[in-house]
């Protein structure tokens, strides 16, 4: 194949037209024709065609992959998932294994912000805690380590704090909603019926 003709296309896009069998047009990220120095007159093999392209591809699926972690921290798992409805599956695990090895994507770190938010901002229990990291693709190891440095003192202050912000003018009329909230949130039987004798002697 022979490159006929490299044009600007439309902002940092060049448009290639190569002729072979016959004539077809691929557009490419300016810098990726810079990289392999692609110009009029080339003669090319469709295996060197196709590295290129799969390094334009990458630098796209990286340029979206920045782009949504810009948007909010996600993990490989999330990444992954996003970009794979673009892309194939090489590409995002290229693009996630780049990412992961700059630092730019961290489970681990991830999962210690998550947790913070869903305890502390959130106020959930162990059990929603757990179920939140799996679902976002928190690896088992992580979540364990993120469930062990979670606080039963912590936790029985958070459910008495629910109690009088949220479900107080419910508790004497619905206990048992009031319960079904709280269990709901991820917080153990033992643990919300503390919390309510704690709250009702309160107001005894």
């Amino acid at each position: 194949m022979i490159i006929k003709d490299i044009e600007k296309f439309k902002g940092e896009t060049m448009c290639l037209t190569l002729l072979g069998k016959g004539e077809a047009k691929i557009y490419l990220n300016r810098d990726i024709a810079a990289k392999y120095s692609l110009s009029r007159g080339m003669t090319v093999t469709a295996d060197f065609i196709r590295s290129v392209m799969r390094d334009n591809d990458i630098r796209r699926a990286t340029e979206r992959a920045l782009y949504l972690l810009e948007y909010r921290e996600r993990s490989r798992r999330e990444l992954h998932d996003k970009l794979r409805s673009t892309y194939n599956e090489d590409i995002c695990q290229a693009v996630c294994d780049r990412l992961e090895e700059k630092g730019i994507i961290d489970d681990y770190a991830y999962a210690e912000h998550l947790t913070e938010e869903l305890s502390e901002r959130r106020h959930y229990g162990r059990q929603r805690i757990r179920q939140e990291l799996y679902r976002r693709g928190i690896d088992s190891e992580t979540i364990s380590d993120m469930i062990r440095s979670l606080s039963d003192d912590d936790a029985a202050e958070q459910i008495v704090c629910l109690i009088r912000q949220k479900y107080a003018d419910k508790l004497a009329e619905s206990p048992d909603k009031v319960k079904n909230a709280l269990a709901r949130r991820g917080y153990t039987y033992s643990q919300i019926k503390q919390a309510v004798e704690a709250v009702l002697e309160e107001e005894a």
